[in-house]
């Protein structure tokens, strides 16, 4: 698949300098995904491999590989322990964005649900759209506008001690990303 980006032009002290934005959007969802809640405000149960999954991930968000973005359905005063959980005061600067329960989209078809609609995402981020995103949610709802953009993951089941879904996760992710930066024979490759 050919990528195609839009350059961003910043100006700093006068010079101008052109960015290439990383190839991926990686948009994470929390509860079900990377822990289980246990109510309003109280820490969560965090699925086993999550901290290995969150290091590798902003690894490579540092290595301009990726971007890193956390969107939750929870409400920004509930999710904010959790959040502190997963992440250091330093990872949470590396987030391309963290957004709550009041950046999604109300379904009219169900009362007191929503999902998140990324053409959102696209109109804050130019960079990114429906090629280049994929939303790794436990509920596939959520992903009602872009279906074709969901990674559905098993919902985290605490009393599930075998639990491998991040760690399995990130070995396929590692694959595809490999498969992504893999410089191309140009005698092989169709030009770009």
């Amino acid at each position: 698949m050919i990528f195609f980006w839009s350059l961003v032009v910043y100006k700093a002290k006068g010079e101008n300098f052109l960015v290439l934005p990383p190839m991926k959007l990686f948009v994470l969802d929390v509860n079900g995904v990377l822990c289980s809640s246990r109510g309003k405000g109280r820490p969560a149960k965090l699925r086993p491999g999550v901290d290995m999954f969150l290091s590798t991930l902003l690894e490579w968000k540092k290595n301009h590989l990726i971007e890193v973005g956390v969107w939750t359905s929870m409400l920004e005063r509930n999710a904010t322990v959790i959040l502190d959980q997963l992440f250091t005061s330093e990872e949470k600067k590396l987030l391309l964005f963290t957004w709550f329960a009041d950046k999604c989209t109300p379904c009219v078809d169900r009362p007191f649900k929503s999902y998140k609609n990324l053409s959102q995402v696209w109109r804050v981020f130019p960079y990114f759209h429906s090629d280049n995103t994929t939303l790794f949610d436990d509920t596939e709802f959520k992903a009602q506008s872009y279906p074709q953009n969901l990674h559905l993951i098993e919902t985290y089941n605490p009393k599930d001690s075998e639990d491998r879904v991040l760690p399995n996760l990130l070995r396929e992710l590692q694959y595809h990303l490999n498969e992504d930066t893999r410089p191309r024979d140009p005698k092989t490759s169709p030009a770009m």
